[in-house]
């Protein structure tokens, strides 16, 4: 058997062996899964149901969120930097889409609920803009949303 043969026999065992591999991989993936149609199942499943208040003390639920892509921004009103530099982003991306701004939802949620109450919110959040829907809630409801949105907040002290 010359070199060369012997090369193309390799490379075809080395193709047979990746796709038996894949095989192997998508059966193990998909073998019990609710999602036995997908190829691979979803990682992280981000979001959930939610109910929350607005800035008016109205119950506010993923439901009314529905039939608009939504923008979620988590923070609280006492963030020093990060928390009014980003409203101050979301204000211009607004800004910038002008009439196409009115298709999507945003809302800034609390992470620290025990000091950000529905009126602090609401005027807290009323210096950026209207659109944008200040929540808040329980401890137990806004660890909920966070839980089910997979964000990471810890209460740190601030000077």
């Amino acid at each position: 058997m010359s070199g060369l043969k012997a090369i193309r026999y390799g490379a075809w065992a080395a193709v047979a062996a990746l796709a038996v591999g894949a095989g192997v991989l998508i059966t193990m993936q998909t073998a019990g899964n609710k999602n036995a149609g997908a190829l691979i199942e979803p990682l992280s499943a981000i979001g959930g149901p939610f109910e929350l208040v607005n800035g008016a003390g109205e119950k506010v639920s993923d439901k009314d969120m529905v039939g608009k892509p939504t923008a979620y921004m988590f923070g609280f009103t006492f963030c020093p930097d990060v928390c009014p530099t980003t409203l101050s982003d979301m204000q211009g991306w607004i800004d910038t889409l002008g009439e196409d701004a009115d298709k999507l939802n945003f809302a800034f949620v609390s992470v620290d609920p025990e000091r950000d109450t529905p009126e602090v919110m609401r005027d807290y959040v009323a210096a950026f803009d209207e659109r944008i829907v200040p929540l808040t809630g329980s401890r137990e409801q806004v660890d909920a949303m966070i839980k089910a949105y997979r964000v990471y907040a810890k209460r740190v002290p601030l000077e």
